[in-house]
């Protein structure tokens, strides 16, 4: 039965969160679809998925990095462009690899900054009634959290990022 699971909040722990439930459909032999908007580096957890070679998985980046944020490099053109080409993908990938399992990691934050419509995303969601969705990101739209059957919103007590330390390696990415 398809659930639809809201990661939210500002807290750390919604994509690793998402990636282990991920873990686990690819442990019942389930076919993952993982979409990370936003990120441009080379994370730690596609990294590692990468190395398992297991069919069932399909992974892509579709960012340029996190928008309105320190040290951006990025036009918002070109990061509504590169949102286009991460919905692109997940057309793509639903009709040819037919996933149990769709993991749209910041997807939540894209919506909040208008580089993707929400609405595309909830029309993406009600087309494919038999797929299971995990929404990561801060800032969940009301959309997503009202179609939701899961919601948690992790919350941060304190930050490393608070006395200035920087995102590490292995923790962070």
């Amino acid at each position: 039965m398809r659930q639809i699971l809201v990661l939210t909040g500002n807290g750390k722990g919604k994509t690793t969160s998402a990636f282990g439930t991920a873990i686990r459909a690819l442990g019942h032999n389930r076919r993952v679809l993982i979409i990370q908007f936003m990120k441009e580096l080379p994370t730690g957890e596609l990294t590692f998925l990468s190395k398992l070679r297991d069919p069932n998985l399909r992974t892509h980046q579709a960012g340029v990095g996190f928008h309105k944020i320190r040290g951006e490099h990025a036009t918002e053109d070109e990061h509504k462009a590169t949102m286009q080409k991460g919905l692109n993908l997940l057309e793509n990938e639903l009709v040819n690899h037919s996933p149990n399992l769709v993991v749209l990691d910041e997807v939540n934050v894209a919506c909040e900054l208008k580089l993707l419509d929400s609405q595309k995303i909830l029309e993406i969601i009600e087309k494919n009634p038999k797929i299971s969705f995990i929404l990561t990101g801060r800032d969940a739209p009301q959309e997503f959290i009202e179609i939701a059957d899961l919601i948690t919103d992790m919350q941060e007590v304190r930050h490393p990022f608070q006395s200035g330390k920087l995102a590490q390696e292995g923790i962070d990415f």
